[in-house]
């Protein structure tokens, strides 16, 4: 048996060497190659693919007229008073910005109130550095807490109010590595929800850390109630209004929810649009537009800074890579 198997063996070798065996032996050789060097071939060729049709979005054009961003604080707040003053707002028509305190019994009311277009809702973050007196307030983030404490915090401030599109707090106090970690981790949230962070401050950590993280950083040009009468507010409107002409850019205006504020902005709004300024909300400004910043420099009387005289009464405001992971 074992004798036979090796003669067929022999056999098939005899005949590789004759004339049929070689033909056999060259065919198949070459179809072999021509599959090697044809399969990658086809393998790297793609297939024709209809490129997508996209809609381009307008609010992320350049903008050739000068336009202006009024940003709200001091909703969220106790007391009837203000209802009344947000009612006057919305009788305007126009795009404004809302920052909204968070975990007060008006959270979500005011937030509903204002955040229908063309209105925008932000999240007015209570923030307690470790330098520095500040008052508890509902819903506050403090350098104290511990990491997961403070973004499990801005969870439950953002589902107090709904929906938002920004985060309005004073990063520039940031100035320490404690406060430094809080406003990480609050950079990280914005990131993750891809959320703008407006400082009112501009003295700290904040832009940095903005940087690092790739969330978008702004910071106020004018601050309309710097001096809270019925001029101080014209006289801060009229820079406002020269700002946006000059630049043919954006502006972000930061104001307060006070009567004389408010008691005074539909002449604003007729005198921006005299002058051919656009209103918008924040989110809709372009956010690569070359906006000048306010000196990093600490100042008492910048643009930052609120100067009330003792004769005014303010109403109470209720006061991607690199993203740290955060567990809830």
């Amino acid at each position: 048996m074992i004798g036979r198997f090796f003669a067929l063996i022999g056999r098939g070798i005899r005949s590789l060497f004759t004339l049929k065996g070689l033909l056999t032996v060259s065919l198949l050789a070459i179809l072999v190659a021509g599959m090697v060097f044809a399969l990658p071939k086809r393998v790297r060729e793609p297939k024709y693919v209809a490129p997508i049709e996209t809609t381009e979005t307008a609010s992320l054009e350049p903008s050739a007229t000068p336009r202006i961003a009024i940003v709200f604080v001091g909703l969220g707040g106790p007391g009837r008073g203000l209802e009344t003053l947000i009612a006057r707002l919305l009788a305007l028509n126009t795009p404004l910005t809302y920052a909204v305190a968070p975990s007060t019994s008006n959270s979500k009311r005011h937030a509903q109130l204002v955040g229908s277009p063309p209105g925008e809702v932000d999240l007015a973050l209570p923030v307690a550095f470790s330098k520095g007196k500040s008052d508890p307030a509902p819903g506050q983030v403090s350098s104290k807490m511990r990491r997961r404490e403070i973004g499990r915090q801005v969870v439950r401030d953002i589902y107090t109010i709904g929906r938002v599109s920004g985060i309005v707090a004073p990063g520039g106090y940031a100035t320490n590595k404690t406060d430094a970690g809080m406003m990480r981790i609050v950079m990280a949230m914005a990131k993750r929800r891809n959320l703008y962070f407006l400082d009112t401050e501009s003295n700290g950590a904040a832009k940095r850390l903005a940087g690092e993280l790739e969330v978008e950083y702004l910071q106020p040009d004018v601050t309309l109630d710097k001096v809270a009468t019925a001029d101080g507010v014209k006289k801060q409107m009229s820079v406002a209004i020269n700002k946006a002409v000059a630049m043919k850019g954006n502006v972000i205006v930061l104001a307060h929810l006070l009567p004389v504020t408010v008691n005074t902005m539909q002449e604003l709004v007729d005198k921006a649009k005299a002058a051919n300024i656009e209103f918008t909300t924040v989110s809709q400004l372009n956010a690569e537009a070359d906006i000048p910043q306010p000196s990093l420099a600490p100042t008492s009387t910048g643009e930052g800074t609120m100067t009330v005289p003792s004769t005014t009464t303010i109403m109470p405001s209720g006061t991607a890579p690199g993203v740290p992971e955060l567990r809830f």
